[in-house]
């Protein structure tokens, strides 16, 4: 009997059937490969060798030094957004904090291109280390981007930060749809936006305000997940509305 057919009969009579035909899953042992190659090079690299010089910054930048926990997301992510089958599109990733996910993107033969603040000394080692191309600057409300050069086939944004969450200066309609105008006009014709909402503590994205949820929804070409986490924008589907 088959592995995966010993599996399957474990998982009908505990059932594990899901997470158990995960595991097996070609995905999954792809994703594992890529995850295991990606944090050695990391790690041979000097990324142990900074952690360790950098203790004091452990609780500000803790995920970031579980790194194979970190990059089975990165990995994950870059998967769903096709950029594991595709090489050769400009990307931009905002808020790119060590760099994991456009290091990824780079070993496909994408163009990337990092944007986030350089408060956190540990960030800028490792972006330093794995020298990801990074334009500093603090994204806030009514302020345009910066001169990124050549428009992007796609922006990114991961456990976003900067709409205040959980503040009273959380960022409303007028906010969004500014900032998804700006970053629509760095953005080729043909190209996507992606926002990944930040779960906090709670993992219910309740920090969204309905009528944030609301106008996000009614976007021409795009999609709010469910839950309020993931947000995905076709430029070309947008345009022709």
């Amino acid at each position: 009997m088959s592995v995966r057919r010993i599996v399957s009969h474990i998982a009908e009579n505990t059932g594990l059937r899901s997470p158990l035909l995960r595991l097996c899953s070609s995905e999954f042992r792809c994703n594992h490969r890529l995850v295991k190659s990606l944090s050695r090079e990391i790690t041979e690299a000097g990324f142990e060798k900074i952690c360790r010089r950098r203790e004091q910054y452990i609780e500000a930048t803790r995920k970031y030094l579980e790194l194979d926990r970190y990059l089975e997301e990165v990995v994950r992510e870059a998967r769903a957004l096709g950029l594991l089958d595709s090489s050769g599109l400009r990307v931009l990733d905002m808020g790119c904090g060590a760099g994991y996910f456009l290091y990824t993107l780079r070993k496909y033969g994408h163009d990337i291109l990092g944007l986030d603040i350089d408060n956190y000394i540990f960030y800028n080692e490792i972006v330093e280390l794995l020298k990801i191309p990074r334009i500093t600057h603090q994204i806030e409300k009514f302020k345009p981007l910066p001169d990124l050069g050549e428009p992007f086939d796609l922006i990114t944004a991961f456990s976003i930060c900067f709409d205040c969450h959980g503040t009273e200066h959380v960022w409303g309609v007028s906010e969004w749809e500014y900032f998804i105008d700006d970053c629509l006009g760095h953005l080729r014709p043909d190209g996507r936006l992606f926002f990944c909402f930040n779960p906090a503590s709670t993992h219910v994205f309740d920090f969204v305000p309905d009528e944030v949820e609301e106008m996000l929804r009614k976007i021409p070409g795009a999609h709010l997940s469910h839950n309020k986490e993931k947000f995905l924008l076709d430029y070309a589907k947008h345009a022709i509305v």
